[in-house]
């Protein structure tokens, strides 16, 4: 889900960190250990022993205070004016009650990051707890918010044997991980029980789902990732320069950001920066029809040719074509959004979970967004993600589960998610409705539907023994390495190659 702009949307795991703390709590240990995960699309350390705090479903209060980098947008705006308007149509209801005709009666134990920390997402969780009673008064949703690491929090409750029933997983975040070590079960059999319409959603959103052919999630919102390029209409205006059309290439981007770039200045303003940010970098790379991992994901691909070529780029981006700056002077202007917001940078790769927190951060800021440059191959692209609610193998209550997880897949309760800022919806339907239109920032929604409508996006490479973490790190030391120039581009392919090769030669993560 959230984060600062300087972070991968979904969480960067250190799955081998992981499995130690599982173990660790499998033979008994009493302690976690100092672990200190990325979280959500943010840096987090784990709170005790990533444990959470049950609120009461009625009021859905967390009991607890919100950790730094909680998964939660970091900084957001209030809920837009008024409650999403109503869409939920009586055969959504019909479908969300079809799997258990009778009564259901019970606890639904939901485990999710505290919503408190992103103003506006508490206000949603609210309603589908209120709605969820009033269709099922004898049973009743017990949230379980976490405020630390949420893969360790998720792994910590598996090993304690009763870990709840709902979960949170993204495809972006070791998802398929829990899929394989059987930590969350298909829902195939109770989609078809309850004859849900899978194709009201995004075909792809559903591709990125699936494990071996099953569905392991249903998707709460989506998005493409890196699709956009925030800009400073003010800085644009100011040096005469104009704003690029929306078919403009790399070269275009490079060209532009020259034009707006006083880097030797006092206060030094630069065309462009953030391409460095974990994440950031597979856009450019899925736009020149590179990866880092072949189709199934046993193989390397970071010494093909496409690879080498977007890392060259990349390498002239950050020394060569003096519009980038250097990770000190980043980190004296306070960040890559910091930047941005205080006329320091005049261009930004984001994602649309990140326009939230730009309109509180800085209200007077005039900004736009224009779709990424098309690259090479003639591709736009980034990758994507889903926030999917998941459901527990050993979870206790799975018709109660189910339907609980169905009112998330509601019209009304996707389009209030979009207007607080957080996702865009995985369904076409909800994306496209006119309430949208009234947001500030509709215009930079439709660059990220507009790539979502596309098809043509990728998630984040995710091997076949599903250590996803493990690549994400590698490549994101090789990005940091490069942009650092302590090593060149022959060098930085070179070991990423031989972390990749490392990290697939391990075996599937089981237990």
């Amino acid at each position: 889900m959230q984060q600062s702009l300087d972070r991968l949307d979904p969480p960067v795991p250190q799955q081998a960190s992981r499995r130690q703390v599982l173990r660790r709590f499998v033979t008994g240990a009493s302690a976690l250990g100092g672990v200190v995960l990325l979280v959500a699309c943010g840096g987090g350390a784990v709170t005790g022993a990533g444990t959470a705090a049950v609120g009461s479903s009625s009021t859905a209060t967390a009991t607890t205070s919100a950790a730094s980098g909680t998964g939660q947008p970091a900084s957001a705006v209030s809920a837009t004016a008024g409650a999403a308007t109503s869409t939920t149509s009586a055969s959504q209801v019909a479908s969300a009650s079809a799997a258990n005709p009778g009564k259901l009666q019970g606890s639904v134990r939901v485990v999710w990051q505290d919503p408190t920390t992103f103003p506006g997402y508490k206000e949603v969780w609210e309603k589908t707890f209120t709605l969820f009673q009033q269709e099922h008064p004898d049973a009743k949703v017990d949230p379980i918010w976490i405020t630390g690491d949420r893969d360790t929090a998720i792994l910590t409750r598996v090993a304690s044997g009763d870990p709840g029933e709902v979960f949170w997983t993204n495809n972006s975040a070791a998802m398929h991980e829990f899929s394989a070590r059987k930590i969350s079960r298909p829902l195939d059999d109770l989609v078809a029980s309850s004859k849900y319409d899978l194709s009201q959603h995004y075909a792809q959103v559903l591709t990125m789902n699936r494990y071996q052919g099953k569905l392991y999630g249903m998707p709460q919102d989506s998005h493409p990732g890196i699709a956009g390029i925030f800009y400073n209409v003010d800085l644009f205006q100011k040096g005469g320069v104009a704003v690029p059309p929306a078919s403009w290439q790399y070269a275009d981007l490079v060209a532009t950001a020259q034009k707006l770039g006083t880097p030797n200045a006092p206060n030094p303003q630069f065309g462009f920066v953030g391409m460095q940010d974990s994440g950031r970098y597979y856009t450019p790379m899925y736009s020149w029809g590179a990866g880092l991992l072949n189709q199934d994901g046993t193989a390397s691909t970071a010494t093909d040719p496409k690879t080498v070529a977007v890392m060259q780029w990349l390498d002239d981006l950050f020394h060569k074509d003096n519009v980038y700056p250097d990770s000190g002077t980043v980190s004296k202007l306070k960040g890559t959004i910091g930047m941005f917001q205080s006329g320091n940078a005049a261009m930004v790769p984001a994602g649309y979970w990140q326009i939230a927190g730009l309109v509180k951060a800085n209200k007077s800021l005039n900004w736009k967004t224009l779709p990424v440059p098309i690259g090479p191959t003639g591709r736009v692209s980034g990758y994507a993600a889903n926030d999917n609610l998941s459901l527990f193998t050993d979870g206790k209550n799975l018709e109660a589960a189910w339907n609980y997880s169905l009112i998330w897949m509601r019209d009304e309760i996707m389009l209030q998610v979009v207007q607080i800022g957080l996702n865009p919806a995985s369904k076409p339907a909800v994306n496209k409705n006119p309430e949208l239109q009234k947001l500030s920032y509709a215009d930079a929604l439709k660059v990220y539907v507009d790539q979502l409508e596309s098809n043509s996006y990728d998630s984040v490479p995710t091997p076949a023994n599903q250590l996803q973490g493990m690549v994400l790190t590698a490549t994101d030391k090789a990005i940091s390495t490069l942009w650092q120039g302590k090593t060149g581009v022959d060098q930085v392919i070179q070991t990423l190659d031989q972390a990749l090769k490392a990290t697939l030669a391990k075996p599937l993560p089981t237990g």
